[in-house]
């Protein structure tokens, strides 16, 4: 996460995916969230600077506000649900109930293929 009027703070996402690439699994959900965006006229950062590195990291990519919730939902429903896709059967709940479930594949039905 970076705030969208910093840009010393966007700068600093090299070391962080380093970071990420050196300890972690491969194939884990990354998430690159532009955050203030509720601060417009103070922005030093673009989405699509944001979306850049998002996408040459092969992260997500979503710009947001904590403050005013923009986007808040959207970003982690998402997040739970490519995470839930990468692994088939995994059933993740949030504290509101909201349930995301991966099924994995069923061969044996219909279907076109």
């Amino acid at each position: 996460m970076y705030s969208v009027t910093d840009r010393k703070s966007f700068e600093g996402i090299s070391y962080w995916t380093k970071s990420l690439d050196e300890n972690c699994k491969e194939g884990i959900s990354k998430v690159l969230v532009g955050n203030k965006t509720d601060l417009e006229d103070m922005r030093q950062v673009t989405a699509a600077e944001g979306r850049d590195v998002a996408e040459k990291n092969k992260m997500l990519f979503y710009e947001a506000s904590a403050k005013t919730g923009i986007n808040v939902e959207e970003l982690f429903v998402n997040v739970a649900r490519d995470i839930v896709l990468k692994h088939p059967g995994i059933v993740v709940e949030s504290a509101a109930g909201k349930r995301l479930t991966a099924a994995p594949a069923d061969k044996t039905s219909g279907g076109c293929c």
